[in-house]
């Protein structure tokens, strides 16, 4: 069925209706058939007699209609030009108002006085609603068509039609709907028979406007409850009528309307109910035509609302932004502050993934603002803050403020005390932190965030000395009052605790997820210190349905497990926290051992608090203790085997651990529950892929997670690199740009798109475009390292060299010099000093299980097998299935002639990775080298069926096949290994070997040429130099 929107004369846009709704909004005359329509989704706006099929569904349905009467002008009568818009004062008292149609019933009906006293009691009732046109003066009678008298008798026919449909009307919007009920607002107060009969004597002395106003509004808000499509500004201008005193009749048959649409005992258990309001994060449309001064006027309004402070305000204040952005989009403040807003309200947010992405697609259309304007850095900080990028935050703020002719602003240095506090940067906040106190007139914002600074250092005295000052200067808003709520429960002050907890249930949480779910939590301690455990655990659980929780789930653990008092593991929390900061801290300096030190702590401190215990095992995976990691992830699964945080932890464990058969057991455990509905369940399938190797699998997982979440810049970026690895460098582009918006102070992103630039335009625009990152990012060794190399491979030595000095005065923490200097080594084919290197790489880096496998293949090479051995067994105690460890430790054993434990390598491979094809690759070997071909030949067919295409497995094959003298088929194979590995040099040596045996000598020397370029120092050559002077 096709749905039109509709443009009002005021430029506002509603819809999209159907063309039976838009007959009822005609008959209503919420719309009188001037304004413009557009086909829904794509169509032209255009005039309604532009429109023929629209206007002939019209005039069909309404020239069918018993009650259809043309509108005055159509027979020529003159309005003399009244206004027929509603009036302000019937304006709607929600936050913004909604043009909703009205029943059908409501409209006025001819009457007919010889049918009066012989038709039921609700129809004589709609018909008195006509009888005052009978009594007003002449110059306001208006004579009915007598011919629309003998529509009456249908009249109830139609009118069972009408409601039918506005019922189906009302139940689509109540689905679509999100309801907020301000529980303050007279409009949302229930109305009762029994109060109506009270109260219908006082009711009669108020005048027509006051009565129309108070029916009318509850009638819109409970026949069809406000629906985003049709949501309007405040200022909406609505129908204006006569002031006249209507008779009592008039008012009892409306009021009785009001009864029969109201439902009482339902709405009365519904005003019961706390109902939340969520944020309406939206993006704004622009409007054809701009309107400057309207713009202007609504930005001054949001912020009226927004210097409120409130959530209720802010909620206001969003919206009328919103308006203003769309009025005027350009050069408009209310785009920043509308940013600002949208990034304070996320919290609150019903979908805050769906909204986060909202606001930064918001923030990509302004972003070039971002170097000039404050308000805008101050949302862009708070919104990677909200998304857990708090380094992005820094990063932003700081860039704004090295530019010196920028006036950062209270709200900025606020957001950037929040930021630095989040980053570990205490130095630094405790700078700023001195600099806001100092200030005299500070905004809400700033001081939750001092307050929340001085709580994190455990500054309580000055936390509540923050309160005061705040109270003094008059903030009493709800998200102030929970903060005082944490001092009262530290101080064990219980009294003061459930005094102002009742304030807070009076204001019922300024129907905020955020708070709803703050005040359960505080309450649930109170009931839990009066003894009362079976209300605290029911508060604890409903906080958990408001707003899911890592820190309120492990304190439901711990109050659950009866441990210790309610406060001690508060504080014990808090100490924790304090120490997982600590600890995060000490990782991006690169101190590890005092990072652990805190983790350990925390861990012992609140051994029920999840993040800390989540926090030491990421730490164990990010160093390589596997063993450790898993053993602590494996007891918190058996503890919380519904905590999603818990198992995707697991998960990632046992895919970094390359224990696949454990990982995809996990992901189809959770594939049949209500876990896959989440962003990490997509992202798990992604990672398992990856590891695995399986492009086509970790692509379109890695799509699929990136469309259920497209903020997490992890799956972009790993999309990225495969994209960059198989030379699809344009998509790869694509996703950096975005990842680099998504994260500004990820410098991994720049050097990969550096990347890109080389292989795409060549080494000096690459170097062009990382000297353009380093100014962001001063003597960062990462893009130094890049540069460097690029320098080398485009032959310019002399600036290599003057790179590598600048690297080696830098002071290094990270590896990233050794990183840079170990490739300029291999590029020079330099083993001693990649060795050297490498071993530097790994004081640094110990952890680096990828560094230390590949310098014990560097000694397999240099024939220092000892060492190599050393390597390897360093790896087996921290990861015995790391991939291809088996495989080469056997294949080392088979260099020392230690056949009998190369075999049992081979074997542990296998039984360690079974979906691999090393072990099976590697026992096909040594039963080669033993002359064992048939066996041989079995276990290189099992690895093809693994991986038809693998290098090893073909050259293994072709071998077996030369040796049983059937040379074509060790040909064929011999020919597609080069075509798939032409860089392998044993391959053209086995091919001439098959060329010689065919007698085709010209072919044969070919590839003996092609070995001896590839390999030089082979213990082949001399014969192989011999045979070619021979046969030329």
């Amino acid at each position: 069925m096709k749905k039109y929107r509709i443009r009002l004369l005021d430029k506002r846009v509603i819809g999209p209706f159907t063309a039976k709704e838009i007959e009822i909004l005609l008959n209503k005359r919420r719309i009188t058939g001037d304004e413009d329509f557009q086909e829904f989704p794509t169509g032209d706006w255009a005039s309604l007699s532009m429109l023929p099929n629209l206007e002939q569904q019209l005039s069909g349905n309404m020239e069918d209609d018993p009650t259809f009467v043309r509108k005055l002008s159509d027979i020529g009568f003159n309005s003399n030009g009244v206004d027929l818009k509603f009036p302000k004062e019937f304006e709607f008292e929600s936050d913004l108002t909604s043009m909703t149609p009205i029943s059908a019933s409501d409209e006025p009906k001819p009457s007919d006085s010889k049918s009066n006293n012989d038709e039921p009691e609700a129809e004589r009732t709609e018909l008195a609603r006509l009888t005052p046109a009978t009594e007003m003066s002449d110059s306001d009678k208006t004579i009915i068509n007598p011919a629309t008298i003998d529509f009456l008798k249908k009249e109830k026919e139609k009118e069972a039609e009408r409601k039918k449909l506005e019922e189906q009307l009302k139940e689509r919007e109540t689905e679509n709907e999100e309801k907020k009920i301000n529980y303050e607002q007279d409009a949302t107060e229930i109305f009762s028979l029994k109060e109506f009969k009270d109260n219908i004597s006082k009711e009669v002395l108020n005048s027509e406007q006051e009565l129309e106003e108070e029916v009318f509004n509850r009638i819109d808000k409970e026949e069809k409850k406000q629906q985003k499509s049709l949501k309007q500004p405040e200022n909406v201008l609505v129908e204006k009528s006569s002031n006249k005193k209507k008779p009592i009749f008039i008012i009892v048959a409306a009021l009785l309307l009001v009864v029969i649409l109201l439902p009482e005992q339902k709405e009365t258990k519904s005003n019961k109910e706390l109902v939340l309001s969520y944020p309406d994060i939206e993006f704004p449309q622009q409007y054809e035509t701009p309107d400057k001064i309207k713009a202007q006027t609504l930005f001054k309004k949001g912020m009226v609302e927004y210097q409120n402070g409130d959530y209720k305000s802010k909620l206001k204040a969003s919206k009328l932004f919103k308006a203003s952005v769309e009025n005027s989009f350009k050069n408009n403040p209310a785009s920043s502050w509308l940013i600002l807003v949208y990034s304070e309200l996320l919290p609150h947010s019903k979908n805050k993934s769906y909204d986060a992405n909202r606001i930064f697609k918001l923030i990509q259309i302004f972003n070039s603002k971002s170097s000039k304007d404050p308000t805008l850095v101050a949302g862009m900080a708070l919104f990677y803050l909200n998304i857990g990028k708090s380094e992005a935050a820094v990063k932003v703020v700081e860039k704004f403020n090295a530019i010196e002719s920028n006036k950062p602003t209270i709200e900025l240095f606020s957001v950037y005390l929040k930021s630095l506090l989040q980053s570990g940067d205490a130095l630094k906040a405790k700078s700023v932190e001195k600099r806001l106190k100092a200030v005299q007139k500070k905004s809400l914002l700033v001081y939750q965030n001092l307050f929340d600074y001085y709580k994190f250092k455990n500054e309580l005295e000055q936390a509540a000395n923050i309160i005061v000052e705040a109270e003094a200067k008059g903030h009493k808003e709800t998200g102030l009052l929970l903060r005082k709520a944490h001092l009262f429960l530290y101080n064990e002050d219980f009294n003061s605790l459930e005094a102002l907890l009742k304030i807070i249930s009076q204001r019922r949480a300024e129907n905020s997820k955020l708070y709803y779910s703050k005040f359960l939590e505080y309450r649930a301690l109170l009931e839990s210190s009066q003894n009362k455990p079976d209300r605290a655990l029911a508060s604890f659980k409903k906080a958990l349905e408001v707003n899911e929780s890592l820190e309120l789930r492990s304190r439901l653990a711990s109050l659950e497990a009866n441990s210790t008092s309610e406060v001690n593991i508060l504080i014990n929390e808090s100490k924790a926290v304090k120490l997982i900061s600590d600890s995060k801290a000490h990782i991006a300096k690169g101190n590890f051992k005092y990072a652990f030190k805190d983790a350990l702590e925390a861990s012992r401190l609140a051994p029920n608090y999840l993040p800390a215990q989540l926090h030491l095992a990421s730490l164990q995976i990010k160093k390589s203790f596997y063993n450790e990691a898993l053993i602590s992830l494996e007891k918190l699964y058996d503890k919380y085997p519904q905590n999603s945080q818990v198992v995707f932890k697991l998960i990632d464990a046992y895919i970094e651990a390359y224990k696949f058969q454990k990982a995809k057991k996990m992901i189809n455990i959770i594939s049949a529950s209500d876990m896959k509905s989440e962003p990490e369940y997509y992202s798990k399938n992604a990672k398992y892929y990856v590891f695995k190797d399986d492009f086509i699998h970790a692509v379109a997982w890695l799509q699929k997670a990136i469309n259920i979440n497209p903020l997490d810049d992890y799956n972009t970026f790993e999309l990225a690199k495969l994209f960059i690895r198989y030379r699809k460098y344009d998509k790869a582009k694509v996703l950096l740009n975005k990842v680099m918006d998504l994260d500004p102070a990820n410098v991994e992103y720049r050097v990969a798109y550096g990347e890109i630039v080389y292989e795409q335009e060549g080494a000096n625009s690459a170097i062009g475009y990382l000297y353009d990152v380093l100014k962001d990012f001063k003597d960062n060794s990462k893009i130094l390292g890049a540069i460097g190399i690029y320098y080398y491979r485009s032959g310019q030595i002399k600036m290599f060299e003057t790179t590598k000095e600048k690297l080696l005065k830098l002071p290094n923490t990270d590896g990233s010099l050794f990183e840079f200097l170990i490739k300029a080594a291999k590029l020079d084919q330099n083993y001693e000093a990649v060795v050297e290197y490498s071993n530097e790489l790994l004081k640094i880096r110990p952890e680096d299980l990828q560094t230390r496998m590949f310098l014990g293949q560097v000694y397999m090479e240099l024939s220092k097998y000892k060492e190599a051995l050393e390597q390897f067994s360093l790896i087996k105690s921290r990861l015995k299935t790391y991939p291809k460890l088996q495989f080469f430790m056997s294949k080392l054993y088979l260099l020392t002639d230690n056949v009998e434990k190369a075999k049992e390598l081979a074997n542990g491979e296998i039984k360690g990775n079974p979906g691999s094809t090393h072990g099976y690759v590697l026992l096909g070997d040594i039963l080669r080298k033993e002359g064992k071909f048939n066996e041989a030949e079995k276990h290189y067919k099992k690895a093809q069926k693994i991986d038809p295409k693998n290098v090893d497995v073909l050259v293994g094959l072709a071998y077996i096949n030369f040796v049983k003298s059937q040379y074509e088929i060790a040909l064929d194979l011999f020919i597609k290994a080069k075509r798939l590995d032409p860089g392998r040099a044993e391959t053209y040596k086995l091919l001439g070997d098959v060329y010689r045996k065919i007698a085709q000598s010209s072919l044969a020397i070919e590839s003996y040429k092609m070995f001896l370029e590839l390999s030089p120092n082979t213990r082949y050559k001399k014969d192989l130099q011999n045979y070619i002077r021979m046969m030329q």
